[in-house]
């Protein structure tokens, strides 16, 4: 904070208590390499953060978004009924609808030009397979040939964690770039979690995911700079000193030795005297 040039006080930085920041971007996921290797899809996303900014290195984020991740089978589940000719492999339509909960480092304080940050943080999954997955599992058919009656939400528990930065714009708008990693238990959709003949999928392994994104940021709720002291009053003028020892005519190469009194000022303060005078011929 400082003063400008009227004694009017203003802040070095912008103080932005909230961030709106909707995003979109690209996810892509590892795969269960037990069982019949299940994949999910790289896919696109969108969501939702808002921010709370306590203090000027520390940020508060709750998270949501929608992540298209539909799931692949790398190996086929058996055989035609009474042949031997392989199943095509299975997979269906899914979605992970992702929320969270992160601190955000801020390692330049909020309001910089360019803020790069850290955060790490909760987050649950919910894999759900589309309405038109479900309604194809537990068909006749779906049942007969794959065994998936039972294809359902799988709501998982994780971490999720990576950085990035943020660039003001104008005063209340800006970009964001956002890349992290993701890491939970994989989900089995419902679907039987050994072997059985038909589709399944080992529970208690573990999944990871990548996500790269780029938000539209709204600053807000910007706060008054901390109250400052009133600037000091100025100094009271000097006395007049009374000044002595020149009266008279003053002749050419005689020496002179001046006086003068002066009241009301500190015994520590320096001060320095000019006199003008006037040469008469």
């Amino acid at each position: 904070r400082d003063r400008d040039v009227t004694g009017v006080q203003t802040c070095a930085l912008p103080i932005y208590l909230v961030e709106i920041d909707p995003f979109g971007g690209v996810s892509t996921w590892g795969q269960v390499m037990r069982g019949l290797t299940t994949k999910l899809a790289n896919g696109g996303l969108g969501g939702l953060r808002l921010t709370f900014n306590p203090s000027a290195h520390l940020g508060l984020e709750l998270w949501a978004e929608y992540d298209t991740a539909n799931v692949v089978f790398r190996q086929s589940s058996g055989f035609y009924p009474g042949t031997t000719t392989p199943l095509p492999a299975y997979g269906f339509g899914a979605r992970n609808y992702i929320y969270g909960l992160n601190p955000i480092i801020n390692l330049k304080p909020r309001g910089s030009k360019v803020q790069p940050y850290l955060t790490v943080g909760v987050n649950g999954i919910l894999f759900s397979p589309t309405d038109s997955a479900v309604s194809k599992a537990t068909s006749a058919t779906g049942q007969a040939l794959y065994g998936t009656g039972g294809l359902k939400n799988n709501l998982q528990v994780g971490l999720n964690y990576g950085g990035g930065v943020k660039f003001h714009v104008t005063d209340h708008f800006g970009l964001r770039l956002d890349a992290r990693g993701f890491w939970s238990r994989n989900p089995t959709y419902g679907l039987p979690n050994y072997p059985n003949g038909f589709v399944y999928i080992p529970a208690r392994d573990k999944i990871n995911g990548f996500q790269g994104t780029l938000g539209l940021v709204w600053f807000a709720g910007t706060t008054k700079c901390p109250e400052m002291p009133p600037a000091p009053a100025p100094p009271a003028p000097l006395p007049t000193p009374t000044i002595s020892g020149a009266e008279g005519t003053i002749c050419p190469g005689k020496a002179v030795t001046l006086h003068t009194t002066l009241s009301g000022v500190a015994a520590d303060r320096k001060l320095k005297y000019a006199w003008p005078f006037t040469v008469q011929a």
